[in-house]
């Protein structure tokens, strides 16, 4: 199945347990690509499937998908 890239926001109270919360996510099928502590942001890849479950992980603010661009040639 595609993959699709996704942007965590991790709520600034759990901000602490980020290291947890990553792992959470990665046991709900996310591959993380980043994990940006000082700013509460984890990116990644993972199937739509997964995306609720992410979500509804107890510290995750929103998950939104990540979209892409293509260049427009003239």
């Amino acid at each position: 199945m595609k993959q699709v890239m996704i942007t965590v926001l991790i709520d600034e109270a759990y901000r602490n347990s980020i290291a947890k919360l990553a792992d959470r996510m990665i046991e709900a099928g996310m591959t993380i690509d980043q994990r940006l502590d000082a700013i509460g942001v984890i990116t990644g890849k993972t199937e739509n499937s997964a995306i609720s479950s992410i979500a509804k992980l107890e510290g995750v603010a929103r998950v939104e998908k990540q979209s892409s661009l293509k260049a427009i040639k003239y």
